[in-house]
């Protein structure tokens, strides 16, 4: 225990994740250089998860109720920790809160997301919706939350797990875009087919995607002379949010290394089915 803890008393007598609204999925409970008093009461409500950790490791877990901590109460940190039978002092630990519930996310293109389609033409996919998630295996979430340094801002975190994983299914559809987008309800049966395994490897469980809105249209007819046989190795890439083009391979390696360009973006030419990412094409780490 630290010495200002000793002379002043600042021990947390009562842990609980007050003014709970149900709307935020995850709480920590600052210590605020302060100790946790043996035998303090932590009070966890109906839906709620209180998880005790040491360096992000999860030891013991509380769901409703109220308990006394203590060396009864927490034996993996007990053990942890080597309280012996005699320990009766305050210490420190990390303490966090999960709600159980099902929250409920909207999501959007942002930006139109523009894609080849077998026809050869450009669509402009346009769309907007909803999905809903809950925690369903706690050290894959914390261990996933944890590890973001701005961990705080954890709602559009998870919201761009599913703007990352969206883009990659409409670009590795088998389909017509226009077909996949005609049916609101088969668009997002598709994309929640391809997108939970996303979420699961974070903890979370994806329960429902709803689309409430989709549009697809044709940007460009087609890319005007780049079809002969000579033109096989011009490529074209997204910028602000059109295709652009036309590079050659030194160009788009060239913009990679100034920096214009990320090997993460999408590229296009002739010969491919769809947009693939930089990177994948010509094997960049």
């Amino acid at each position: 225990m630290g010495l200002k803890s000793w002379l002043f008393g600042d021990f947390i007598d009562t842990i609980e994740w007050k003014d709970n609204n149900k709307e935020e999925l995850f709480f920590e409970f600052l210590l605020n250089d302060k100790e946790i008093s043996y035998n303090a009461k932590l009070k966890v409500n109906e839906g709620e998860i209180a998880i005790f950790a040491l360096n992000s490791n999860i030891f013991d877990t509380f769901t409703y109720g109220e308990y006394l901590l203590n060396r009864e109460t927490l034996p993996n940190i007990a053990k942890e920790l080597n309280w012996d039978s005699n320990y009766d002092e305050p210490f420190k630990l990390d303490v966090y809160f999960l709600n159980r519930d099902t929250f409920t996310f909207y999501w959007d293109t942002k930006e139109p997301i523009l894609l080849h389609d077998k026809d050869n033409s450009i669509a402009k996919v346009e769309a907007m919706g909803t999905f809903e998630v809950h925690v369903y295996k706690i050290k894959l979430f914390l261990d996933f939350i944890l590890k973001e340094l701005d961990k705080d801002n954890y709602k559009n975190i998870i919201k761009s797990i599913f703007n990352s994983a969206l883009i990659d299914a409409l670009v590795n559809r088998k389909s017509s875009i226009y077909l996949l987008a005609s049916n609101k309800d088969d668009f997002s049966q598709y994309v929640y087919s391809y997108i939970i395994e996303s979420f699961q490897k974070k903890g979370l469980m994806l329960d429902k995607i709803t689309t409430t809105y989709i549009e697809a249209e044709q940007e460009l007819p087609n890319y005007t002379g780049i079809y002969e046989e000579d033109k096989k190795d011009i490529y074209y890439i997204i910028k602000n949010s059109k295709p652009d083009g036309p590079y050659t391979k030194d160009d788009i390696l060239n913009f990679i290394d100034n920096g214009t360009l990320i090997a993460a973006s999408y590229i296009w030419k002739n010969g491919l089915e769809n947009w693939v990412r930089v990177k994948d094409l010509f094997d960049l780490n």
